[in-house]
Parts: C-alpha cells; structure tokens; sequence
C-alpha cells in the first residue's frame, strides 16, 4: 500500500470517527500507519477497516493493530497455521496409529507447525507406545499448550512488517555464522 492509500483509509477512519482525529496531525498518523500497513495491499486494508466499523460498538477509532488483526482474521480462514489445537492433536492422533513402524512416514505427512511440537519421528513412535491414558491426558495437554504457544508466535511474526522481519532474519543469520565460526 502506497502512501496516498494510507492517506485514504485515515479519511475513511475520520469520516466514521470524526471526534478522534480533531487535534490530530492527520500527516503524522498517516505516517505511522504506512509504516506498518505497507505491506499490505490496499484492498486487505480497506476490508480490515470496514469489517472492524461494522463490527464497531464503542465509538473509538481503531489503532492500526486493531485492523491489522482483521486483515489476519479474513486471510487465515482454511489456513494450517490457524487450525485449532484439537484439529492438530487430531492429526497427531491418527498419526500415531501407525507411527509404531511407520513414524518416519507419519511424521513427513504432517504439517511443519505440527512436527515442530512433535520434534522428531522418534517421539512420534515413542509415543505411540504409550498407555492411551498417558496419551490422552499428559502427552495431548502438553502438546495442545505447545501448539497454541508455537501459533500465537507465527502469529505475531507473520504480522510484522517486511523490514523488521529481514532485520530479525539478518540478525539470526550473524548469529549462526558467529556460532558457526
């Protein structure tokens, strides 16, 4: 989203609000959201704002988090970062089924936010070893915590903007190297 988009979503945001933006620097906000919606394209914004005015019943103008969330909401729907944490246990449920011989094949089939919290085929086939009641209360309780942990932070990277998330990116891979050396 370009600068002059900026600006319009602020007039949109004025015209429904008008009360929150009397003594405001109308250029200083529009900066401050282009700097965190840039990357979004308008349309997403626009749909962002519309769906929280609808939904609006306190009166007060969003802050720019606000509709970042909207935007996440309407883009996330059939994605598998925003299954649920029984939709994941569910697949590391028929998973385990034949993860007693077969756990390397188990494991690749599922998605990378769910092999991050199983770690390896290992513990799938370790698992699936277990007493069904050690499964269906300690091993699930610990993994529905860890997946709900391991979604919220996905989350939250996923909403940051471009520039920050290359920063975080250069900054790892010094690190790595640094370790490396």
């Amino acid at each position: 989203m370009n600068l002059k988009e900026t600006a319009q979503i602020i007039s949109t945001l004025k015209e429904y609000y008008p009360k929150d933006f009397e003594s405001t620097d109308i250029k200083s906000r529009v900066n401050a959201w282009h700097l965190i919606m840039k990357d979004y394209d308008y349309g997403q914004v626009q749909n962002g704002v519309i769906s929280f005015v609808a939904e609006d019943k306190k009166g007060f103008a969003p802050c720019v988090g606000q509709i970042v969330d909207k935007i996440t909401a309407t883009s996330n729907i059939g994605n598998k970062d925003s299954m649920t944490e029984m939709e994941a246990w569910d697949l590391v449920q028929k998973a385990l089924k034949n993860s007693a011989y077969n756990s390397e094949n188990e494991y690749d089939k599922l998605p990378d936010i769910i092999k991050k919290i199983v770690g390896s085929p290992h513990m799938l086939k370790s698992w699936s070893m277990c007493n069904i009641s050690e499964i269906n209360t300690v091993i699930q309780s610990n993994f529905m915590r860890s997946f709900k942990e391991e979604r919220a932070k996905r989350a939250g990277y996923k909403v940051l903007p471009n520039s920050v998330k290359q920063s975080i990116e250069h900054k790892k891979s010094i690190m790595l190297e640094n370790k490396n050396a």
